[in-house]
Order: C-alpha cells, then structure tokens, then sequence
C-alpha cells in the first residue's frame, strides 16, 4: 500500500492528447530552434524545461540615476509644469471608482425602498390584526408587528441615503 501512495504522490508529467501531439511536437522543435544554447553546455545537459538566462551582474542597478535626483522631475523632456497639466487633464478625462457603479447603487436604493414599504405595510396589517388576538398572544404580536415598522422605516431611510449620495456625487441637485 505504501508503494500506491508513493505513485499516487509523484507528479506525472504532462503528455499532450493523441490527436494533438504532432502540434506540440512542431512546438517542441520550433522552441529547441529559437533558444541558443549557453556557452560551455551542450543541448542535452540542461533537463527539460530549464532555460539559462543571461543575468547582469549583481551591482549593475546600483549605480543607475533615480528619477527626481537631479533636482527636476523631467520625464522624457517635459517640464514639471507640463506634466501637471497633462495629469490633471488625465485625472480629470478618468471616472473615478465609486462613479463607475452608480447604476447599481441607484437599483440597490430602489430595491430597499420596496422592501421598507412592503414591511412597513406587513407591520400595520399585523397591528390591525393584533386586536383580534387573545391577549396573551397580543404582546408578542404587537412587538413582532412594531420591530416590522421600524425595520422598514430604516431600509426606506437608508434607502433615501444612498439615493442621495448618488446623486450628490453626479451633481444633481
């Protein structure tokens, strides 16, 4: 048993379905053609898979300029002033996040004001039928009908702040 767990464990390699290898073969060769072999290693000493990389040497990026060391913040030849124009006029062309769904927030808004309604409408039907009930059960049924009232007055008022924030944010007044 101990032997199946070992083979369950190894990764098997990937081999390509029958009726597409010949195009991973093709692939195979075109990509054995492209890469250059490394200086001092023949094709068949790298294991499948390995590609070498020419790396520069490790302080080769230490003595590169910093942008903004020399005083100014020229990108490409253009000046400071330039190029707070052009980031306000890109700031400004860009919708920000929170205008991007406001079709939704406005859907949201309407759905919690029908909910807010149809409880605020479930509550006075319960206390309206309250009377009808024994009194032992009438405590119980008024709570459950006034915690409806408040319930849908707060997703109707909710409802009212995200309508107005909405609109605030796309200037309407």
């Amino acid at each position: 048993m101990t032997d199946q767990g070992a083979q369950r464990r190894q990764a098997r390699q990937f081999e390509p379905p029958p009726w597409e290898r010949d195009k991973f073969d093709e692939l195979k060769r075109s990509r054995a053609e492209e890469e250059p072999v490394p200086e001092g290693a023949d094709a068949g000493s790298l294991p499948p898979g390995e590609v070498v990389l020419d790396a520069p040497p490790l302080g080769a990026f230490d003595t590169a300029p910093t942008p903004g060391a020399s005083g100014g913040s020229e990108i490409a030849g253009i000046d400071e002033e330039r190029l707070d124009t052009m980031m306000f006029e890109l700031r400004a062309e860009e919708p920000s996040a929170r205008q991007a769904g406001w079709q939704l927030r406005v859907a949201v808004a309407v759905f919690l004001l029908i909910v807010g309604t149809v409880m605020i409408l479930w509550g006075m039907v319960a206390l309206v039928k309250v009377t009808r009930i024994e009194a032992e059960q009438r405590m119980l049924a008024g709570l459950v009908s006034l915690a409806f009232l408040i319930f849908g007055a707060g997703f109707i008022g909710l409802s009212g702040w995200l309508g107005y924030q909405v609109y605030q944010q796309r200037g309407v007044q």
